[in-house]
């Protein structure tokens, strides 16, 4: 088995968007050309409520727990499984069969990290929570906590590898909101803009 075969498998299990196939067997409607356009669970809590919110992010944050479990256990791949939450994260940022417009990540980071190593997402809902109560912006605040999250598995003392993997996949939820990010940064009670999906 090629060493980078665990980053496909985490691709292809990121690409599978049930927020567009929820949507389309519920609406018959493309969740990509509604609300924001991402196929996220914040956007299709806004067409089908807070059901298809709570499924859709259910469903996003556990690809990355299958992809995760297959790669470390079913395949018992040691080689570049570190690579896989970042690689799943692409896959929901960017799904080949949905012409590379999906979600922004965050179900499917948190999902994946809440399964590598809880405590690592300490840093970051601490982080999210203040930024959340200064800009009362929760999604890009938490987007911006990622970055909390490398430098937490530095002081924990974490592998070189889990480091890099999850700074690169801070850095992919970040990219992923930043159309979002300077409203969040500089609110002003007079802008209105739309809101980010997961």
């Amino acid at each position: 088995m090629t060493p980078w075969f665990p980053i496909f498998i985490g691709y292809a299990l990121g690409s599978f968007q049930p927020g567009y196939y929820l949507t389309r067997l519920v609406k018959g409607s493309d969740i990509r050309k509604m609300g924001s356009g991402s196929t996220g669970a914040r956007n299709v809590g806004r067409i089908l409520g807070p059901a298809g919110f709570i499924a859709v992010f259910l469903l996003d944050a556990l690809k990355a727990v299958v992809a995760l479990w297959v790669v470390m256990h079913l395949l018992k791949s040691s080689e570049f499984h570190e690579l896989v939450l970042p690689a799943v994260v692409a896959g929901h940022i960017w799904p080949v069969q949905l012409g590379f417009k999906g979600g922004r990540g965050i179900a499917p980071a948190l999902g994946g990290l809440l399964y590598l190593d809880p405590l690592l997402l300490i840093a970051p809902a601490i982080a999210a929570l203040i930024l959340a109560a200064v800009t009362r912006r929760f999604s890009q605040s938490l987007a911006i906590a990622f970055l909390a999250i490398p430098f937490g598995a530095l002081f924990l003392h974490r592998s070189e590898a889990m480091v890099e993997a999850t700074g690169l996949t801070a850095l992919l939820v970040l990219f992923a909101h930043r159309a979002y990010l300077p409203s969040a940064l500089l609110k002003s009670s007079a802008a209105v803009e739309p809101r980010p999906g997961s």
